[in-house]
């Protein structure tokens, strides 16, 4: 039972992913680029401290996610 409620305790949570150059990788950007694009807001991220933090899933959907021209 406990194991179950683990399993899904860890399965709702979101996988975080911290700092610029991982964001970057992730997104298969330079970290310069995703730097400017995290100042800008244009990347789904938090700071944290320092640190810029998203989460994998947002991040994926927004690269995924056609822009609509304005």
């Amino acid at each position: 039972m406990e194991r179950k409620l683990q399993e899904a305790r860890s399965a709702a949570q979101p996988k975080l992913v911290w700092g610029t150059k991982a964001i970057a990788g992730l997104c298969q950007i330079e970290p310069r680029k995703a730097y400017h694009l995290m100042r800008t807001g244009r990347l789904p991220v938090k700071k944290v401290g320092a640190t810029y933090v998203g989460e994998e899933e947002a991040l994926l959907k927004f690269l995924t996610t056609p822009e609509v021209a304005a």
